[in-house]
């Protein structure tokens, strides 16, 4: 279960999830996250294409018989019993093999421990990454808002324009101004401005 939760959220994050793979007992390539009940069960085609597995059971190479349901996805795995008179040696061969799936350092509590650890660690990841998404929804709907309020104001029409000013408004004021400076003009001519 929390393979499945923890590859999930590989995908989501676009990270690269390692799939399992073999080939049925005829030489079809078969791929799964991992050949064990709840995941799907791929078939690769020789062009790389991958299509769900039919439904029924399937027997590979390296003798595990696997049980697909409709949808494609594995009800059922297990290793193959060796068909031989020495049933005993087939059945230690299966209990080392499970017990090489637990590192003989851990003890069941320690696994335990590594499990109830891992857990914490994946809904701390879930809780941050619905936050994320929440905070993604309200960016949408942000710019969402921001996108209609640009295209109001693109459409409301702008201020009127200045008036342009043209000589003639000013003719009085012009006729004013020009005699001063003529009269400063005189005045200059005539020394008014020198200094003694």
């Amino acid at each position: 279960m929390f393979k499945e939760k923890l590859n999930q959220i590989k995908v989501i994050l676009g990270l690269e999830v390692k799939l399992a793979t073999d080939k049925l007992i005829d030489g079809t390539s078969v791929e799964a996250e991992e050949f064990a009940p709840g995941f799907p069960l791929f078939i690769i085609a020789e062009d790389g294409t991958k299509s769900n597995a039919p439904a029924g059971d399937h027997e590979t190479e390296s003798g595990l018989l696997i049980e697909v349901d409709q949808e494609g996805k594995i009800i059922s795995s297990e290793t193959k019993a060796e068909e031989t008179a020495d049933a005993p040696e087939a059945e230690v061969a299966v209990a080392a093999a499970a017990e090489d799936m637990i590192p003989a350092s851990e003890t069941p509590k320690e696994a335990a421990a590594n499990q109830a650890a891992v857990g914490e660690v994946m809904k701390k990841l879930v809780m941050a990454l619905e936050e994320m998404s929440a905070e993604m929804a309200k960016m949408k709907t942000k710019m969402s808002e921001m996108e209609s309020n640009y295209e109001k104001f693109s459409k409301t029409p702008g201020a009127s324009k200045a008036p342009k000013v043209t000589r003639g408004e000013f003719a009085s004021d012009n006729d004013a101004l020009d005699a001063r400076i003529a009269t400063m003009t005189n005045l200059k001519n005539e020394g008014f401005f020198k200094k003694s």
